[in-house]
């Protein structure tokens, strides 16, 4: 019987019930990249449901925090491009 969010797979000799989230969007905790679950079973491992609010978001193992330092830093460095541009 097909349940869903589940597919039967034929692994170890045998048919499992897997869980498919294939098509979902999960982002890798270690670069906050997003990409998509191509193959059947459990979400791949270092991977998270959670999006993160920025791109200076950092994983803190339950969820993305903010790198108030790097964030600041671009900022500034956005800010003096801008400056030199205009003053140019």
């Amino acid at each position: 019987p097909e349940v869903a969010g589940k597919v039967s797979v034929y692994r170890d000799g045998g048919w499992q019930s897997v869980p498919d989230h294939r098509g979902i969007i999960v982002y890798i905790t270690s670069s906050g990249e997003a990409v998509t679950v191509s193959e059947p079973g459990d979400y791949p491992p270092g991977t998270t449901l959670l999006k993160p609010a920025t791109d200076f978001d950092k994983w803190g193992g339950t969820a993305w925090v903010t790198d108030t330092a790097a964030a600041q830093k671009a900022a500034i460095s956005e800010a003096e491009t801008e400056k030199a541009a205009r003053i140019a």
